[in-house]
């Protein structure tokens, strides 16, 4: 342990940024912590205002010079984080924080989703977990939001690991659309069987669109499948005239569909 150097905190150049600023305060906190374990050390509360300061840079150090020369430096470590606070954290950042928050979606994957959501809520001091659980698991996709709730999570960080496992599953089998599809995540409170029937449906689905495409290419019908027909398909499910061209000659013969019946093949 007394060889442990861990990496020294970032500069601070006095970005009025309520994620940055709680960031390097944090790492300043746990740097000074691990200096005193790995050394065997006991850093005063001065000692440990006066190292942070020397990582201030630019309108943070013209800002803690003024501090010095006026005899205003906070004199323990809790108070040097509420005066950086309330010197370089926007007023207003709760408030836009929270804001941003509601309106937050998942767009993208949930690993993106909840990397956004975490860089929020640090903005936001003091939220309850259950805010944040009801806040993460609302602007989850449908069909995550489906899954996650099956689960019953109590905690955000147990929705979280659901969400992030369920959007794995989902990717691992194929299932890319916003429609839910059920299947057993391993989450479930009670056994929830895979439902065979949409992946069946799903495979079928792609079958037929295959075939008409091939259809389309050879000049082929969808029903019929036979070269030389054009697609049988009513328009506003009324009788429309549709056109048969006959193959080998350049006749063309029209027929009107008569109670959803099509003319007789030869």
């Amino acid at each position: 342990m007394s060889s442990m150097k861990p990496p020294k905190p970032d500069k601070f150049d006095g970005r009025r940024d309520a994620l940055t600023v709680r960031a390097w305060l944090h790492s300043v906190e746990k740097y000074l912590c691990l200096v005193q374990i790995g050394q065997d050390v006991d850093i005063d509360a001065r000692t440990a205002v006066d190292f942070a300061s020397t990582f201030m840079t630019g309108t943070a150090a013209n800002w803690w010079f003024t501090l010095v020369l006026e005899e205003k430096v906070p004199p323990t470590w809790e108070a040097f984080k509420l005066c950086v606070e309330n010197e370089f954290v926007p007023k207003d950042s709760m408030v836009r924080a929270r804001d941003t928050l509601y309106k937050l979606k998942q767009r993208t994957s949930v690993a993106i989703y909840l990397s956004d959501f975490r860089n929020i809520v640090i903005e936001i001091p003091g939220i309850s977990d259950s805010e944040k659980l009801a806040r993460f698991t609302e602007g989850l996709k449908p069909h995550i939001l489906l899954e996650v709730q099956k689960a019953s999570p109590k905690m955000f960080e147990e929705a979280a690991k659901i969400a992030l496992y369920i959007n794995g599953a989902f990717y691992g089998a194929g299932f890319f659309s916003n429609r839910g599809f059920g299947f057993n995540t391993g989450f479930q409170t009670g056994p929830v069987p895979m439902e065979i029937g949409n992946v069946q449906r799903q495979n079928n689905l792609r079958e037929i669109s295959s075939e008409k495409m091939r259809d389309l290419k050879n000049n082929a019908s969808f029903l019929s499948h036979k070269p030389g027909c054009l697609p049988w398909k009513p328009k506003n499910g009324k009788n429309q005239q549709k056109k048969k061209i006959v193959q080998g000659n350049n006749t063309e013969t029209n027929w009107t569909p008569d109670n959803d019946s099509r003319p007789q093949e030869n």
